[in-house]
């Protein structure tokens, strides 16, 4: 199983924009994010992402270059300060591959309870437009990082 961790893009301030919608340069950044991700022909089963804005616009920014079956779905349960519980155990349960476009502290939290068994352990350190490639070991269903590529590499 592959699972694709994702910040969402550089958002607006609350100031500037309530809704906190990405920024210019937000809105860059996933683009070449996208573009590079395009090359490397990633398939995923679902690509979810929380209800809020900037992860939404990074979702369907992303959406462009990855294939994806079901497409984008908003998801309960994955904005910045929820449990990660529920999605982990979909994630362990699981067998298909998916992406999955939110925050922090959440998605440091879910890769290191994947990679560590430890969601404070802080193993990935998470950049906005920046995916993360986790693998499963199907033997011992043990997760491992693969690659990590964020907007200054592409």
């Amino acid at each position: 199983m592959e699972l694709y961790l994702v910040r969402h893009a550089e958002p607006k301030s609350k100031e500037e924009d309530p809704k906190r919608g990405l920024t210019d340069l937000g809105f860059v950044n996933v683009r070449k994010t996208a573009r590079f991700v395009k090359r490397l022909e990633i398939s995923v089963e679902t690509i979810f992402h929380s209800d809020k804005l900037r992860a939404k616009q990074t979702a369907n920014e992303l959406a462009v270059g990855i294939k994806s079956v079901a497409g984008l779905k908003q998801r309960d349960g994955i904005a910045p300060m929820d449990d990660i519980s529920s999605m982990k155990d979909e994630i362990q349960g699981g067998d298909k591959n998916l992406m999955i476009v939110g925050h922090l502290p959440y998605m440091a939290k879910l890769a290191s309870a994947l990679l560590c068994g430890n969601e404070d352990q802080n193993a990935v350190s998470f950049q906005n437009s920046c995916i993360v490639k986790l693998i499963r070991d199907e033997g011992n269903k043990g997760w491992s990082l693969k690659w990590m590529i964020t907007p200054d590499i592409c």
